[in-house]
């Protein structure tokens, strides 16, 4: 997620799965996500009280929608990948993840594209003063980003690396042993540093967005910034995309071999783990979504 531009939050970020795995709650979630959601934006851009209505009246629409059309998909999804998961004789393959990463793929999309029917008439309405300010924002973010990713040296990078394999591990599985310590250090140590590429595509991003922004208005305003946020691959090379593939399938790779060196304690510690958030996302789309806001 760490090439994810701020700009998304701005348009309704679906953060409510992200905000799921820290919270044992999603009833609890769905009924502060408009302050979550409000609280995050309101880093990037100060709203006029005519823009704050409009973007309310969005969200409350994005939402229920959310809730009642969405979550039901992510309980399935949830449901099928602790089913394959907890076979005991068939560990996970690589079409098996692929398949799962292409289908939370497109409920990311769903999510941006419904969230782009009523947004952009408020992102075209930013007065030259907001957009400045946003921009700044995004610059600050890129800053950061630079300094914490693509200004690490390679002992750094794979510290880091390593480190969150480590947090991952526990937070699911409930430990790391030293074997899958090793495995972390070894995908660390041979993975491709794409943190530079993601950097200079956050540039991009941030430069198209300021393009779109200074020929306002005009008609093809929510066409462009629909294929900036929808389509970001645009503005990859195709080497660039290759690159990205690749690392894609070395972290496919990783979680293959972490799968196969689980055991039996960590992965029952998963299933339940899995199992609380999806009895949580079935219980609020099938009862709760009408209350929830």
């Amino acid at each position: 997620m760490s090439d994810i531009t701020a700009m998304r939050t701005l348009i309704i970020l679906p953060l409510i799965l992200l905000l799921l795995t820290a919270c044992s709650s999603a009833s609890f979630v769905y009924k502060r996500a408009d302050w979550f959601i409000n609280w995050a934006v309101d880093d990037y851009i100060s709203f006029d009280r005519e823009q704050q209505t409009l973007f309310d009246a969005a969200l409350e629409d994005w939402l229920d929608w959310h809730c009642s059309a969405e979550l039901p998909r992510y309980g399935e999804y949830l449901q099928d990948l602790s089913a394959v998961l907890s076979k005991d004789e068939l560990r996970i393959s690589d079409t098996s993840l692929l398949g799962f990463s292409e289908r939370a793929s497109e409920a990311w999309t769903a999510s941006l594209s419904r969230a782009l029917i009523k947004t952009p008439k408020i992102l075209e309405s930013l007065s030259d003063e907001q957009v400045a300010q946003f921009l700044e924002e995004l610059d600050s973010r890129n800053k950061h980003f630079q300094k914490e990713y693509v200004a690490l040296n390679a002992t750094e990078l794979e510290k880091l690396r390593v480190e969150r394999v480590r947090d991952a591990m526990k937070r699911w599985a409930g430990s790391i042993d030293d074997g899958q310590q090793q495995l972390a250090l070894e995908w660390a140590r041979s993975s491709d540093n794409i943190y530079g590429l993601i950097f200079t595509r956050r540039l991009h991003w941030r430069d198209r967005l300021q393009e779109i922004f200074s020929k306002r208005p005009y008609d093809n305003f929510k066409v462009d910034l629909s294929e900036l946020f929808l389509r970001p691959e645009l503005l990859l090379t195709e080497d660039e995309r290759g690159r990205l593939a690749a690392s894609q399938q070395s972290a496919r790779g990783l979680l293959q071999a972490l799968d196969r060196s689980l055991s039996k304690r960590q992965r029952e510690h998963l299933l339940v783990e899995l199992g609380e958030i999806t009895d949580d996302i079935t219980r609020l789309s099938t009862r709760d979504c009408g209350s929830a806001q």
